[in-house]
């Protein structure tokens, strides 16, 4: 059963972290596919993996196109998989993740047909140069009911109390589901970082999968706050003004990711009027654009 693990990373200073950590903590490490974008000035060596096991696409981080687009080409480097996981690039996971997500998504699928779980991961810090769990033990699970949501403001984080629990908004940091999935939401590579992940959202629903959060821990994220202690705390979209991104219009294309969610365009990423209406609807949600 394959997984294919899609990591995109922008001067991410713990990224071979990542993925050796992912690497090194699997119970069944043939199984896995790595899909790396490193948007950097300098790209870590993954060697010790597989060469047939790993699609490394390494850009300068000047170059880029944006998170949108480095997701969407990280899905795309592996044509054959069973399990989909997508992580962000400063994270870790507990020994045998893999065998413990598989069995979460199976507790998921009682619950609905076709789950995708995620989550807001537990957290960890950087005190010198250690990783160190806490102080949030569990992960929280996203929520969207009765949010004015606009490019600025982020989903509340509530915490859980069962193993697996319904909820109505995918974080991008996790998701994991099968590759009917992949195969039935593509990433739109011209969504901005803003807009990702209510587009995916929306998209997810009306292609028939539910969100599932993970309560139980099994991976570990390093949040912003924590990283700008640590002086890591690097975003395209943040400050574009006064760095030399050479496709600063691509990153920052508010005018398209608003038509999305405004069910103004058309073609395989497009979202109509009335799943916007319906997921809108259904969670007392409001998107200002």
């Amino acid at each position: 059963m394959k997984i294919l693990i899609s990591i995109v990373s922008y001067r991410e200073k713990e990224l071979l972290n990542t993925v050796k950590s992912f690497y090194e903590d699997a119970s069944n490490k043939d199984n896995l596919l790595f899909s790396i974008v490193s948007q950097d000035d300098e790209h870590p060596d993954l060697s010790f993996i597989d060469p047939k096991c790993l699609n490394y696409h390494q850009i300068h981080w000047k170059d880029t196109f944006g998170v949108g687009w480095a997701r969407h080409v990280a899905q795309k480097a592996f044509p054959e998989f069973d399990y989909y996981l997508q992580l962000d690039s400063h994270m870790f996971s507990e020994k045998n993740w893999d065998v413990k997500l598989i069995k979460t998504f199976n507790k998921a699928k009682l619950l609905c047909e076709n789950p995708v779980l995620t989550c807001y991961p537990a957290m960890y810090r950087i005190e010198e140069d250690e990783r160190i769990i806490g102080p949030v033990p569990t992960n929280g699970c996203s929520d969207v009911s009765h949010l004015n949501w606009s490019k600025s403001v982020w989903p509340v984080q509530r915490p859980m109390t069962s193993d697996v629990s319904i909820s109505n908004y995918i974080n991008a940091a996790v998701v994991f589901s099968t590759k009917s999935f992949v195969d039935a939401v593509p990433y739109d590579p011209d969504l901005t970082f803003f807009h990702e992940e209510v587009a995916l959202t929306i998209r997810s629903e009306a292609a028939g999968f539910t969100a599932v959060c993970i309560v139980e821990p099994i991976f570990y994220h390093f949040y912003g706050p924590d990283r700008l202690k640590a002086g890591r705390q690097y975003n395209p979209v943040f400050g574009l003004e006064v760095v030399e991104h050479k496709n600063l219009g691509s990153i920052k294309n508010d005018v398209y990711s608003s038509q999305v969610l405004r069910g103004q365009t058309t073609g395989v990423y497009a979202i109509s009027k009335d799943d916007i209406e319906a997921f809108c609807k259904k969670n007392d949600f409001t998107i200002k654009t």
